[in-house]
């Protein structure tokens, strides 16, 4: 029998998108093997270091030492600008974990959602720099500057397709493991500060499209992120986020193996 081609769709969500890194953990544990890896915003991060990589202990390492310093690159004025973060630090930061290699090169095909803010489409990225791909997928509109390229402005894709499964199906994915970070009491847990109002504003736009988009998913992983918010890349939380991403993934293994017809 022919295996179907499985996908793993892995939203975004800030600092909530490393519990796809327990996610990815247990799933290894328990030999599950997929095809395909689409990721938007931090889910294009760790998808696409991963589909590159399948080095999850070294990404793992990076998440724990991740500081928002690295990112950090704030303009003097940023209201007459298009950002609050100029997101040079961001390019070098991805270039140091990604070097100039392709998507081509990754060991599972990958694929990264973002928007053209010059036409307002949807840009699937499959092919090019991955450094370049992940840049595009995580550049939240007023807090990343748009990435440039040929004429394009391309922004992080979870305006419009926050859990990729449309991505995966045009790669020929036939069946869907969404993995959905974004929740009510991760926003209610944010602060109101500049950033985290905007990624507040940002991410409630989120909820109900993450409902619409992942509706033909065939196992769907919400990791229980409560009192952590998406503003908070401290080491500790980092780790709750993980181990959230794992305990869920644990649970819901029996249900995983069903749809994959895997047996014990």
């Amino acid at each position: 029998m022919i295996r179907k081609k499985v996908a793993l769709c892995l939203g975004g969500g800030s600092s909530l998108g490393f519990a796809h890194i327990g996610v990815l953990k247990a799933l290894e544990e328990n030999d599950i093997h997929f095809d395909i890896i689409t990721g938007t915003s931090m889910g294009a991060v760790v998808g696409g270091a991963y589909a590159y990589t399948k080095d999850l202990k070294m990404i793992e390492e990076k998440a724990l030492s991740f500081s928002r310093l690295k990112f950090a690159d704030l303009r003097l004025f940023p209201l007459w600008k298009n950002s609050i973060l100029v997101g040079k630090k961001a390019d070098r930061y991805l270039k140091t974990v990604f070097g100039e290699e392709t998507i081509d090169k990754c060991k599972i095909p990958f694929g990264a959602v973002s928007i053209n803010l010059v036409n307002g489409e949807l840009e699937y990225i499959t092919s090019g720099k991955l450094w370049e791909a992940v840049r595009a997928s995580m550049s939240v509109p007023g807090v990343f500057a748009p990435f440039e390229k040929e004429g394009k402005l391309l922004v992080d894709g979870g305006l419009a397709e926050n859990v990729p499964v449309d991505l995966a199906k045009k790669m020929g994915a036939e069946i869907f493991i969404a993995v959905d970070v974004i929740n009510y009491g991760s926003i209610r847990a944010n602060n109101k500060k500049m950033l985290g109002v905007l990624f507040n504003a940002f991410h409630i736009s989120q909820l109900e499209l993450n409902r619409l988009k992942i509706k033909d998913a065939d196992i769907v992983i919400r990791p229980d992120l409560t009192g952590l918010t998406m503003m908070d890349f401290k080491k500790a939380c980092t780790e709750k986020a993980i181990q959230a991403g794992y305990q869920k993934t644990i649970e819901m293994m029996p249900e995983i193996k069903k749809i994959l017809q895997i047996e014990d």
